[in-house]
Parts: structure tokens; C-alpha cells; sequence
């Protein structure tokens, strides 16, 4: 693991406060992004208070713009084990290794985030996986 990337990871364990942690996770959006080679990253939490919709794009894209490009066809991780996604879509196939260290890095950013907020007893990875459903399907059939 890169420096920056431990740096990273230890300072996510040590998140002070709501302003913070949005910016945090907006870097994690984009450094996932950019080490996915992805070109639209996306991020949406549900069930820790307030949602939070969070969004990257190499092109500068707004969050609007963003969310407006969803498809099936992008790479949908769970934030296991919160109710929460996060989509990257990139031109080629995303590569095993690619997936699995999309899965490893949404996996604990979901830990990191449910710790935070103290909400063992929220495990709803249920929602995320259902919101990941009606959104495939209202693409497949809109």
C-alpha cells in the first residue's frame, strides 16, 4: 500500500467531526476512482442520520450530472455493512483485481462509518442492495 494511500486509511479511523467526514469521504470517492481508472465514481449513504450523496468525475461533472448517468452497467459496490453504494463506471470492464479492491475499500470505508456513528444495531445492507434493484430496474425498463 502507497504511503499516501496508509495516510489515508489512518486519518478516515480518525474522522472529528460531519464537515469533515464529507470531505474525507469525497477524497475517498475520488482516490477509488482514480485507482479503479474509473471515470464516474458515485457514493450515496442512507442509513447513518441524514443521507449523503457524494460524487466524483474525471470530466467535472456536477453531483446533478453525475447521478443523471447511472446505469446497471456500472460497477455497484455495497458499503457492507451499511445501507449504502457506491457505483464507478469506466469505458473497459473493470478487472477482478479492480473489483476486488473496489469491494475491500467500500467494505471499510462502510465500517469506518458505522463505528463512527455507533450503529451496530443498523445493519440494513438490505436498503442499499434494494435502491441498487429498483434503480437497475427502472433503468432496464425506462
Amino acid at each position: 500500500m502507497s504511503e499516501d494511500r496508509a495516510a489515508f486509511y489512518r486519518r478516515l479511523l480518525t474522522l472529528s467531526g460531519p464537515e469533515e467526514a464529507d470531505r474525507l469521504l469525497g477524497r475517498a470517492v475520488k482516490l477509488l476512482a482514480r485507482q479503479t481508472g474509473a471515470e464516474l465514481a458515485y457514493l450515496e449513504i442512507l442509513d447513518l442520520g441524514d443521507e449523503l450523496r457524494l460524487g466524483y468525475s474525471a470530466a467535472g461533472l456536477d453531483l446533478a450530472a453525475i447521478r443523471a448517468r447511472l446505469s446497471p452497467e456500472m460497477l455497484c459496490v455495497p458499503l457492507d455493512p451499511i445501507a449504502g453504494v457506491l457505483y464507478l463506471h469506466k469505458p473497459a470492464p473493470f478487472s477482478p483485481a479492480e473489483r476486488d479492491h473496489a469491494a475491500r475499500c467500500a467494505g471499510r470505508l462502510g465500517e469506518q462509518l458505522l463505528r463512527r456513528h455507533g450503529g451496530v444495531d443498523r445493519l440494513e445492507l438490505r436498503r442499499a442492495l434494494r435502491l441498487f434493484h429498483r434503480r437497475a430496474t427502472r433503468r432496464a425498463v425506462g
